[in-house]
């Protein structure tokens, strides 16, 4: 053994050069594909999101010194982004897509693609891809779990939906919860399948569009309408179980306004609310319907049910406002609630109906109660259903119903009555500065009517400029 070990000895000291001699070792660079794959590995086992973000840069890093991306690796980080919800992963995800395009490989490298419209298309297909992401699912008892409900006494109960006060836990919010009737519940008894089914579609078109709607108006900080706190789908799990989707029933948690409705109000006043009272909270009305339209929706079901107070009015205050009008200052603030019916001209999710849309039948204008003139439907729609809203205000409801219903009649006969000089009959003793911007708002043909509602508010304003100096100087 002494001498093996010797000679190995030698043979190191004596011939240096030996150990060189044939062919080479081979010194393997290791795989940069393989390890794009292992980082990608790290990426998908992630458990939480700084710790994917952090690996998906180092990723990125790693891909900008290697000539070559595989398309499978592209593939993965594409399905990472498309899954994720966090933005900054999506990014992530669109730049691993063009540092891919830029080399002419994987998903989407065609010569065709240009980095911006690489970049559009992505951001298009992510879009679509949230669209069809299902509602927000929750056992109907973990409602109890979070909010304080008394299910005893609903605050109202519609053909489609009923609300209930109720209190969050911890917090003491006060919200309302409004959930559709039930599929399996007692009011869809002894209907045949097909209308129960279009019933039930139409309930869960009603509720997404609401909540759309209430979302977009958060989004843009809309002031003066209700505020949208979840929305989702109720599931009952012993239904569900039996019959799948019929289980389900959508949900909405709202603000909860403390003050009554318009409604309520009119009734109080049956031959209508001082003059300043009505400018002042026509205008108001007007004002958040010009800030939904500048966001591009549309409310559709303007009415005095859908106008709430922020706080209960003090009848006190709104019977002095004939000797004071410079005291509208401390009438509570209006807030519109109710979207179901509202559609977007700018927003895909918004832009299309599935179920014909509930209205109104005395504040719709024509383009709503008429199916060949839908198209036509704009800000002027809201605008015409206010300007209604701004009549039962000044004259009062009962007698504006009473006129249109003349109106309606004497066109039914074929007797031919002019439309501007009943409603200025309805309006007699007010002001022509008054008198004449609603008529022009409640004008029957889109064409002829007040087209936006920001100028509409102006001159109701103006109008209660003048009659605040009239009584000073008086």
């Amino acid at each position: 053994m002494n001498g093996t070990n010797q000679e190995m000895v030698t043979n190191r000291v004596s011939d240096p050069d030996a150990r060189f001699a044939g062919e080479p070792p081979s010194w393997e660079e290791p795989d940069a594909g393989d390890e794009l794959r292992g980082l990608v590995g790290r990426v998908e086992s992630a458990g939480s999101a700084p710790e994917k973000l952090a690996l998906m840069r180092s990723l990125l890093e790693r891909m900008e010194t290697v000539d070559r991306v595989p398309g499978d690796v592209i593939a993965r980080i594409d399905q990472l982004a498309r899954g994720s919800v966090d933005p900054d992963v999506i990014a992530l995800g669109l730049r691993a897509r063009v540092r891919a395009r830029s080399a002419r490989m994987g998903i989407g490298a065609t010569e065709r693609w240009s980095r911006m419209s690489l970049d559009v298309r992505l951001r298009a297909q992510h879009t679509r891809a949230s669209r069809r992401q299902p509602p927000r699912r929750i056992p109907a008892a973990s409602l109890d779990l979070r909010y304080d409900i008394d299910w005893s006494r609903p605050l109202g109960v519609g053909g489609f939906a009923a609300s209930f006060a109720a209190v969050e836990r911890g917090t003491g919010r006060r919200v309302v919860i409004k959930r559709a009737h039930a599929p399996h519940s007692d009011r869809f008894l002894g209907l045949p399948e097909p209308v129960k089914a279009g019933m039930v579609a139409e309930f869960r078109e009603r509720f997404r569009r609401e909540a759309r709607g209430l979302e977009l108006s958060r989004e843009r900080r809309v002031r003066g309408v209700v505020g949208l706190v979840e929305h989702g789908e109720l599931v009952d799990p012993f239904v569900a179980a039996r019959d799948g989707a019929a289980g389900t029933a959508p949900y909405l948690v709202t603000d909860r306004v403390e003050g009554r409705s318009l409604s309520y109000l009119l009734k109080v006043y049956p031959d209508g609310l001082p003059v300043a009272a009505s400018l002042h909270w026509g205008a108001q009305l007007l004002r958040i319907l010009g800030d939904l339209h500048d966001v591009g929706l549309l409310h559709r079901d303007v009415k005095p049910g859908n106008v709430m107070f922020a706080s209960q009015p003090d009848t006190e205050l709104v019977d002095a406002l004939d000797d004071h009008p410079e005291r509208v200052r401390e009438l509570p603030d209006l807030v519109l609630i109710d979207f179901g019916a509202a559609v977007s001209f700018r927003d895909e999710r918004l832009s299309r109906l599935g179920f014909t849309p509930p209205y109104t039948e005395d504040y719709a204008p024509i383009e709503q109660r008429q199916r060949q003139l839908s198209d036509r439907q704009g800000p002027w729609t809201d605008v015409h259903a206010a300007g209604v809203v701004m009549l039962d205000m000044l004259a009062g409801h009962r007698r504006r119903r009473a006129c249109f219903k003349a109106l309606r009649s004497s066109r039914d006969e074929g007797v031919p009555v002019d439309r501007k000089v009943a409603i200025r009959r309805l309006l007699a003793g007010q002001r022509a500065a008054v008198v004449s911007p609603v008529v022009r708002a409640v004008e029957p043909w889109p064409g002829k009517r007040t087209r936006a509602a920001r100028p509409l508010a102006s001159s109701l304003q103006d109008c209660l400029r003048s009659i605040r100096r009239g009584k000073e100087s008086a």
